[in-house]
């Protein structure tokens, strides 16, 4: 099925619609209304926003940058993020410009990130919710992978766990189509994850070899 904001992006590469294609995008700043500055990080700004068309809080991610490596690489990310439409993975919503820079908006994540947990060390999964959470992860990046994507950059703090222990992955910034490198990159990420979670497992001693 066809991807409507995808599309979108397609079409911003083609140097005939590039121009027209940001006019019709860059109506969309008007939508925001601004909430707070969340911080700063490789050329790209992260504000939490309200969406007054829907209602909604989500993130702006905005380029800073002029550069063209910099310019190639978000609209990249905005396209690979774009086509990526799977519970376990933050959704992009929609993209324009704000004073002539590139932004998209996603959802808005009010959960801990894994980072954020491990730092306090605080034991607050069973081996039934462990082994749930990893399988969360596990069919979230192979839902990319099956798109020929690679997240490539798969930490602790781009992972965001509820209290209910849904997962959500976020931060497709140094993402690529696929490749052995991207792919095995992903693999290792995934292994320290899963140590990660396990030193947050109640019963980590009990699982058999450890982790």
């Amino acid at each position: 099925m066809s991807n409507p904001l995808h599309d979108l992006f397609i079409q911003a590469e083609q140097p005939d619609n590039h121009n027209s294609l940001m006019k019709i995008l860059g109506k969309l700043s008007s939508r925001y209304e601004f909430l707070e500055k969340l911080h700063e990080e490789s050329n790209r700004v992260f504000t939490k926003q309200k969406d007054l068309a829907s209602g909604r809080e989500v993130v702006i991610v905005q380029l800073t940058s002029d550069s063209e490596p910099e310019l190639k690489q978000f609209k990249k990310e905005m396209d690979l993020s774009s086509r990526l439409q799977h519970p376990g993975i933050v959704p992009v919503y929609d993209a324009g410009k704000n004073q002539d820079k590139l932004f998209f908006s996603r959802k808005w994540i009010d959960d801990d990130s894994l980072e954020k947990r491990s730092l306090t060390k605080e034991k607050i999964w069973n081996k039934e919710q462990l082994v749930r959470i990893f399988l969360q992860l596990c069919e979230a990046l192979n839902y990319a992978h099956s798109l020929g994507i690679s997240h490539n950059n798969l930490t602790e703090r781009k992972v965001f766990i509820s209290e209910s222990g849904n997962v959500s992955i976020t931060d497709w910034s140094k993402a690529k189509l696929m490749d052995k490198a991207g792919q095995r990159n992903d693999i290792q990420a995934m292994g320290n994850l899963l140590n990660t979670l396990g030193f947050l497992c109640i019963d980590f001693e009990s699982l058999p070899g450890g982790l």
